[in-house]
């Protein structure tokens, strides 16, 4: 899990679906993650009940996180090999 940063109010909603995504990434081959499964993101708005008119920023905003969170966690660990 990703600790949590300090965030604007206006964030806090993206976070914590992010949160609960966390466990719906895409995993490549050799464990690298590749992003998160879309289809999740969907039920994700349903459990939280986000309308219809926002789902496209709160999407665009999920799938940043996801991208940022994923250069991290596919960076090469310390003391291991590549």
């Amino acid at each position: 899990m990703c600790p949590k940063p300090v965030l604007f109010h206006a964030n806090q909603l993206v976070w914590e679906m992010f949160q609960v995504l966390q466990s719906q990434a895409r995993v490549a081959g050799m464990g690298g993650i590749l992003g998160v499964d879309f289809t999740a993101i969907d039920f994700v708005f349903r459990m939280y009940e986000v309308p219809a008119e926002d789902e496209f920023i709160y999407f665009t905003q999920i799938v940043e996180v996801f991208n940022v969170a994923t250069s991290i966690w596919n960076r090469p660990k310390e003391g291991k090999r590549s």
